[in-house]
């Protein structure tokens, strides 16, 4: 499965989530930065600029973003998107404000 594959909701997701651990440490590295632009690139850059601004007006905090994210169901899409966002944490370090949600995302969608 790539990300392409994913349905609607769940490229919504996976902004959404790009997005959260992007701004978690209040920076987005040059390392982050190159994750997102791979990721927007197997999006397709104004498939993932819409998302984006989506995810912006949809989710103004994180306990709506969690919300939604535990709608999310298919086991192939939520592995996909964590491997994607765990990709994107991690690429400079997954910052002491990155692991909470990183932690919950694991916990929540039950990620082995």
């Amino acid at each position: 499965m790539h990300l392409n594959d994913l349905l609607p909701e769940e490229s919504l997701a996976l902004v959404a989530l790009s997005r959260a651990v992007a701004r978690a440490d209040g920076a987005i590295t040059p390392l982050e930065g190159q994750a997102i632009a791979i990721m927007a690139a197997e999006l397709g850059e104004v498939t993932y600029r819409k998302l984006f601004t989506k995810a912006a007006e949809s989710f103004p905090d994180q306990a709506a973003l969690k919300k939604f994210l535990a709608s999310i169901e298919r086991p192939e899409a939520r592995s996909l998107i964590y491997e994607s966002i765990l990709a994107l944490a991690a690429a400079d370090s997954i910052s002491a404000e990155e692991e909470p949600l990183m932690v919950w995302l694991q916990e929540t969608w039950e990620i082995q």
